[in-house]
């Protein structure tokens, strides 16, 4: 389903110049997963500086030829492996992102969102309802409460998947991520919250036998909460899951 790097590329000229109008001027930005540049030209005007990512050989001989002469750098990498450099400043990041390895990439995002002031990009639109989705809906889920404790994310609009070349199974959809705060030790509140969403049809204690705690220290810290002993971990806002994932290490 697309390239032989998973990518699928954004050819519809409609839906090229909607993306780019949620981009706002920055002095400097990074794009990932450039493609042929669909993107990219339009970020040019909008972002004094510009460095691209790209994987592909082909890709970035082409983009190296649009733009030379530009205010644009270009990076052949695997932008999975690649950290996000680190500057004097955050600055924006923008990207179409491999269907193959979306997941990780988004975990990146969140692992380094020290380094960016905000992501707006591409992904698949079951992905973007899951990211977005709010406590007590079905789509709630470990990755929707880690992007809420760094930041404000918003789904944006979809696009159908014949905008895109090859043109994949499934819709896209355009999301927007402000990054608000940072979390120390984000590696490990992320397998905490994985964990609490384990079996997400059973109850938060019930996912929670994993951890070595007594079940009458949680069942005190759940009545002390005001919490049922039978809640589930996608009826917690996020602030919650937290003060849960505090706990643990206080019982630690």
């Amino acid at each position: 389903m697309g390239t032989r790097m998973s990518q699928v590329l954004l050819t519809n000229k409609f839906w090229q110049e909607r993306c780019l109008a949620e981009i706002k001027p920055a002095p400097f930005g990074i794009e990932w997963a450039c493609g042929k540049g669909a993107l990219t030209e339009g970020l040019l005007g909008r972002w004094e500086k510009t460095v691209g990512m790209e994987l592909d050989r082909r890709f970035c001989k082409q983009l190296k030829k649009r733009f030379i002469n530009r205010q644009f750098w270009l990076i052949r990498t695997d932008i999975l492996d690649f950290p996000l450099p680190r500057l004097d400043r955050t600055y924006p990041l923008v990207g179409n992102l491999p269907y193959h390895i979306t997941g990780p990439l988004l975990i990146k995002i969140l692992a380094e969102a020290r380094q960016i002031s905000s992501f707006q990009g591409l992904i698949q639109q079951e992905v973007a309802e899951r990211i977005t989705a709010a406590p007590g809906d079905s789509a709630y889920s470990s990755i929707s409460v880690l992007f809420r404790l760094i930041g404000n994310v918003e789904y944006g609009f979809k696009i159908p998947a014949g905008a895109f070349s090859p043109q994949p199974e499934v819709d896209s959809a355009w999301i927007n991520f402000q990054v608000k705060t940072q979390l120390k030790d984000f590696k490990k509140i992320a397998r905490f919250v994985r964990l609490a969403f384990h079996q997400p049809r059973k109850t938060l204690l019930n996912n929670l036998k994993a951890l070595s705690i007594e079940r009458t220290v949680w069942l005190k810290f759940f009545d002390d909460q005001g919490w049922s002993p039978t809640v589930r971990p996608h009826q917690l806002d996020p602030q919650s899951h937290m003060e849960v994932y505090k706990k643990w290490q206080q019982e630690l």
